[in-house]
This record gives structure tokens, sequence and C-alpha cells, in this order.
């Protein structure tokens, strides 16, 4: 049960990762993806620092929607 529960909270954290670099890819600046961000998963939400470091890194080229290369 544990293994499912770790697999699914993997999955939330790289959805989120793909809607923000989708955000990257239409051009919205970090605090529009954050607005956006807030009203498709409400409280679920990454935090805004982790918003914006995700947005950074996309921007700048990132492809990786892995935790390993997040500075």
């Amino acid at each position: 049960m544990f293994v499912i529960a770790v697999i699914i909270s993997t999955w939330k954290k790289i959805i989120q990762r793909i809607a923000i670099k989708f955000c990257v890819k239409l051009e919205k600046s970090a605090t529009e993806t954050f607005q956006m961000m807030i009203k498709a998963y409400d409280e679920l939400v990454m935090s805004r620092a982790t918003v914006f470091r995700w947005h950074s890194q996309f921007s700048s080229g990132r492809e990786s929607f892995d935790d390993e290369q997040i500075c």
C-alpha cells in the first residue's frame, strides 16, 4: 500500500511539472503559471517557490521532469 501511495505522489508531481512546461511553451510568466496552477489544482498545487523554480528550469531549456537535475 505504501508503494502505491509513493507512486501516486510522484505522478501528481510529474503531472504538475508537465503543466508548468506547457505554460513555458505558451510563453506564460512564472506568475501567470502559478495563478493557473492554483485554479487547476487548488490546495494540491505545488508551492509558489517550487513552481517558480521549475518554470525557470524549463525556460532555460530543461527537458526532464525528474527530480535529480533540479537546483
